[in-house]
């Protein structure tokens, strides 16, 4: 069906493993970003007409140009902006950054108020302010782990961003193709017919013979049945686009204009803008931070303490001040377990994004050479239509002749059929491998202006002892 002719498994692939914008240095220990001025940008719920594009943004210096301010671009942006798993990742990017608050508060001041009873019998107020001074680090790594998650929830989020993208990209594709193969159908069953037809009034004269009649009728079948398949893809297309967008395919789609090129093609280069990627590389600075986390457990832990009555207990001069020391002595082999599981998730997290990143070269290196040799395969397709539709003229005349035969003219309708057919598809896919190509790299969010979420960013912790790295 549809999965069958308009997505090849590269491209499935190349979906798959889709990515975005800049990376950040990972030979930094900090874990901050700069604050980015915009935040998704809500759409209209309607995908056709299309009266209203973005306003034309600066040509980025990783792109040849920039699609933003077209009809097809309007109707990506609104797919992503709406798709539930955008929506999700936005509230994952949430709850990181709370995290993040969370951690930060254990270098704040505790209050408590509670009851305590003395040695009289009585029961008092007691007030309690509590200040860490010194745990070892591991409030340190603590926050460091949360900021590295939220980095991470953020590059989680472009990435589901650019995957989105390339799909809405896809979807138009898609269905313009499926629509296409419709129209070249519906035209060669009416080729048939028309073959067929003059043969008929020939025979009915006298001068054809019932087997090339029933060859005509039999090729009209043929015919018939791939229109009808190729109505069964449209209506795949169409509730898969459905599915994406939320509302029905619109009778009119915008054209598909050709994507922005990269200005740097080399594959590191091009990578470097993989959110997918970066994520990874998030995950793998927060699991060395479990790591320094892990053995300062075994650590002492000191916190200075204000305790107070109000003046009606038996506290002398009414606050009493006093530090508060926690040495860890034995833990049964709790502290060497919990250092060697975090060594050992490092370690997968590590393979993990060498595996990643070997996926996203491979991908990228497949689409890069699948592009590079499109024109030649374009301009083969095009010149294979004309070579077949010269090839019907001619069967043409010299049938009329009476020198050719029924069979030839069938032939050559059937190969101009199938070269049409082919141009279709290798259109379809020359568009998917281009726009693939910036899906992997991350460049597809700017191509067609998706207006991106805030990046996080958070200000230093206070730390009487010990303070951030």
């Amino acid at each position: 069906m549809v999965t069958r002719l308009l997505m090849s498994p590269s491209l499935v692939i190349l979906l798959v493993l889709a990515g975005c914008m800049t990376v950040p240095d990972a030979s930094q220990k900090d874990v901050s970003k700069t604050d980015q001025a915009s935040a998704v940008a809500a759409t209209s719920t309607s995908v056709a007409p299309i009266t209203e594009v973005a306003s034309v943004t600066a040509t980025p210096n990783r792109l040849t140009g920039t699609i933003s301010a077209t009809p097809f671009a309007a109707v990506v942006r609104d797919g992503t902006a709406r798709a539930p798993t955008t929506l999700a990742q936005a509230a994952a990017l949430t709850a990181a950054r709370v995290q993040v608050g969370a951690r930060q508060a254990a270098w704040q001041p505790q209050v408590s108020l509670g009851v305590s009873a003395n040695s009289g019998g009585d029961v008092v107020p007691v007030g309690r302010i509590t200040q860490l001074l010194y745990d070892g680090g591991a409030s340190r790594e603590q926050i460091a782990i949360a900021k590295l998650g939220a980095d991470q929830a953020y590059e989680s989020q472009l990435a589901e961003m650019a995957t989105q993208t390339y799909a809405g990209v896809d979807a138009i594709i898609a269905l313009t193709q499926a629509r296409a193969r419709v129209d070249q159908a519906r035209r060669n069953v009416a080729a048939v017919q028309d073959i067929v037809s003059d043969l008929q009034r020939r025979f009915d004269v006298g001068a054809g013979s019932s087997a090339d009649l029933l060859a005509g009728e039999g090729r009209v079948a043929q015919a018939t049945s791939a229109q009808l398949e190729a109505a069964a893809d449209l209506r795949e297309a169409e509730a898969l686009w459905t599915d994406l967008f939320g509302l029905p395919a619109p009778a009119r789609l915008p054209s598909v204009p050709k994507a922005p090129r990269l200005r740097n093609t080399n594959v590191d280069a091009a990578l470097a803008g993989s959110p997918r990627l970066r994520a990874q590389v998030n995950q793998v600075a927060a699991q060395e931070r479990s790591v320094e986390l892990a053995r300062a457990q075994g650590r002492p832990r000191v916190s200075a303490i204000l305790e107070s009555d109000f003046g009606v207990g038996n506290f002398e001069d009414d606050v009493q001040a006093r530090v508060g020391v926690d040495v860890p002595v034995y833990q049964g082999g709790q502290l060497q377990a919990s250092v060697a599981g975090a060594e050992a998730d490092l370690a997968q997290s590590r393979a993990a994004q060498e595996g990643l990143r070997r996926d996203l070269r491979r991908a990228l290196t497949s689409a890069l050479a699948e592009v590079s040799d499109t024109a030649s395969r374009l301009a083969a397709a095009q010149k294979a239509v004309r070579v077949n539709r010269d090839a019907l003229e001619a069967a043409r005349g010299q049938f009329q002749l009476g020198s050719g035969s029924l069979i030839a003219i069938l032939d050559a309708q059937r190969s101009i059929n199938e070269t049409q057919v082919s141009l279709i598809d290798l259109r379809a896919d020359t568009a998917r491998a281009e726009y693939a190509i910036l899906a992997i790299t991350g460049d597809i969010l700017t191509a067609v202006g998706v207006v991106l979420p805030v990046a996080p960013s958070f200000a230093p912790t206070p730390m009487l002892i010990g303070g951030e790295r």
